[in-house]
């Protein structure tokens, strides 16, 4: 894998490791369908005028083709949906693992859709790379207690379907066209926004209600950790393939685990600090996959 790929992984992993931290920390000011419509409306408008100022040719074939952009804005929505009510309706630890289960469904997909893929998935490196992911993921997320099943814990696996679904669905968009990553995602955006509009009426007034600061730090996350970030996301899909990307992003859970220690001050436990070794073990063995199986392509 190429070091500008590498670079891009580590970007998005330490971005995405932010987002339950700043779930949890602005839950006091906002609702999490209010943060939900906020977050993708910026982003959505950030990108459309950035795509308008230097890529004007793209958002008109964009516009030629916005049917294509339909069904990947509908199924992030509805993950973005489920999960938020999953959250709700679950036992953090319970949330915490069954929102890494996206990989498990990106596997199967792309055995299905992408058989481009399925050189990778057959690769040894790849199979104990995710099984000592999964596995350390398991142990960091449940160290402070078992997962409990109820309607928020089948929100949160149906959540992960759509995720994964949505992370296929954009790899063969990216795949059959010429689309610039940044076209696609300000356009899925900016359609899930209007999705996200309605479950966020209740209290879309919270904004003028909210502090100055918790105000900013919403706009700001949502410009960084959707439309950055996800730009990003579309990128990798294009470059390393849907299995490589969502599986590599699985220690995101120990990179959170780290960054709630230093800002909500809580603690990690001694399980989780020697999961989070096996788990950059198993990423390791992820990526050496991709290096054996050559898919790397070229921007």
């Amino acid at each position: 894998m190429k070091k500008k790929s590498i670079g891009l992984l580590i970007v998005i992993l330490l971005i995405w490791s932010f987002p339950p931290v700043l779930i949890k920390y602005l839950d006091f000011s906002f609702s999490p369908f209010t943060q939900n419509f906020y977050r993708y409306l910026i982003s959505a408008l950030f990108l459309l005028l950035f795509e308008y100022i230097f890529y004007k040719k793209d958002l008109l074939i964009c516009l030629k083709k916005i049917k294509l952009f339909l069904v990947p804005a509908l199924t992030i929505t509805l993950y973005q949906t489920f999960f938020t009510l999953g959250i709700i309706l679950s036992q953090a630890n319970t949330c915490a693992f069954l929102s890494k289960i996206s990989g498990v469904f990106v596997i199967l997909l792309a055995c299905l859709f992408l058989p481009e893929e399925r050189s990778i998935i057959r690769e040894k490196n790849f199979i104990l790379g995710f099984i000592i992911t999964f596995s350390s993921t398991a142990a960091i997320t449940l160290s402070k207690g078992k997962v409990n099943f109820s309607l928020g814990s089948s929100l949160l696996v149906l959540s992960m379907f759509f995720w994964a679904l949505y992370t296929v669905e954009i790899k063969q968009i990216l795949k059959k066209t010429k689309i610039k990553e940044i076209a696609a995602v300000s356009f899925v955006l900016s359609l899930a926004t209007l999705f996200l509009f309605f479950p966020a009426i209740p209290r879309i007034k919270e904004v003028f209600q909210a502090p100055l600061m918790d105000n900013l730090i919403l706009f700001i996350s949502g410009f960084v950790c959707i439309g950055l970030a996800g730009t990003i996301y579309y990128l990798l899909l294009r470059k390393i393939g849907a299995t490589i990307t969502v599986n590599s992003l699985l220690l995101t859970s120990f990179i959170t685990v780290v960054l709630s220690f230093f800002f909500l001050k809580e603690k990690i436990t001694l399980l989780q600090f020697i999961a989070g070794i096996f788990l950059i073990l198993g990423c390791y063995f992820i990526l050496k996959a991709s290096n054996n199986t050559g898919k790397e392509n070229n921007y």
